[in-house]
């Protein structure tokens, strides 16, 4: 993600220049996930696979939660608006 006119700034924009951020469109917690894996500092990244694992899991469920509970809104809108369950 890094230019520079010779192979030694690009290095040096690797080593010292801060991460590119995430688009928008990828949830807050999978952007925090991949900026904590690409910190400059090692006390700033997970400290092992398993942390990382534990992190995925947890978003997953998140997103899954959130997908049920967004299904169960939609279905009470209709019921809003319909009068009926479809």
């Amino acid at each position: 993600p890094y230019g520079g006119a010779t192979s030694f700034a690009i290095l040096e924009a690797h080593r010292s220049a801060p991460i590119p951020e995430l688009p928008d469109t990828i949830p807050d917690g999978f952007r925090s996930l991949v900026r904590s894996l690409l910190a400059k500092r090692s006390g700033e990244r997970p400290q092992s696979a398993r942390a990382v694992a534990d992190r995925i899991s947890a978003l997953l469920q998140r997103a899954a939660d959130g997908a049920a509970i967004s299904r169960v809104q939609q279905q009470l809108a209709l019921i809003g608006s319909e009068g009926r369950c479809a």
